[in-house]
C-alpha cells in the first residue's frame, strides 16, 4: 500500500544531460612575436543532478500535521553539477520549479485533485522524470 506524500516530500535524483552550459579557455593563435593567444569559447555542456522536494498547496486536509501533496502541486528543485574544465556560462538553477504529474491509482481525491503517494511521478524543471521517494506518511495509506 502506497503511503500518502506529505508537504516537503523528497524526490529521487534525476540527471539532465546537457543542462549546464560552459566555456573553455582555448588556444587561438600565435602572433608574429611568438606569443600564444587564448580566448573563451562557448558551446560546451555538461549534465546536472536535479534534487528537490514537493510543496503541497494549502488544501485544508492534514495528515500527521501536514498537507497532502496533490497531483499538480509544484516542486522546488536545485541543480548540482561539476564543470570539467572552464567556467560556468548558463543553465544552473536554485529554487527552480517542477510539478507533480501523478497521484494515486485508487481514485482518492482532495478538492478534485488526485492525492499523491510514494512513487508518484514528477516532471522536473529540466524536463526529466523523477518520483516521490521520501517524506511520506508512516500511517496513512491508499489502496489497502
Amino acid at each position: 500500500m502506497p503511503s500518502v506524500a506529505l508537504n516537503g516530500a523528497t524526490i529521487s535524483e534525476s540527471t539532465a544531460s546537457g543542462h549546464i552550459n560552459y566555456e573553455r579557455y582555448e588556444y587561438w593563435y600565435t602572433d608574429q612575436d611568438g606569443y600564444d593567444h587564448y580566448h573563451w569559447v562557448g558551446g560546451y555542456t555538461t549534465y546536472a543532478t536535479i534534487r528537490g522536494s514537493c510543496n503541497a498547496s494549502p488544501n485544508g486536509v492534514y495528515f500527521n500535521g501536514k498537507n497532502a501533496v496533490l497531483q499538480g502541486d509544484r516542486t522546488t528543485e536545485n541543480d548540482q553539477y561539476s564543470i570539467p574544465d572552464g567556467r560556468y556560462q548558463s543553465g544552473a538553477h536554485s529554487g527552480a520549479s517542477g510539478s507533480v504529474t501523478s497521484g494515486n491509482g485508487k481514485n482518492v481525491f482532495i478538492g478534485g485533485k488526485s492525492v499523491s503517494v510514494n512513487g508518484s511521478t514528477i516532471s522536473t524543471h529540466a524536463g526529466t522524470s523523477s518520483t516521490i521517494n521520501g517524506g511520506v506518511s508512516n500511517n496513512v495509506y491508499i489502496g489497502g
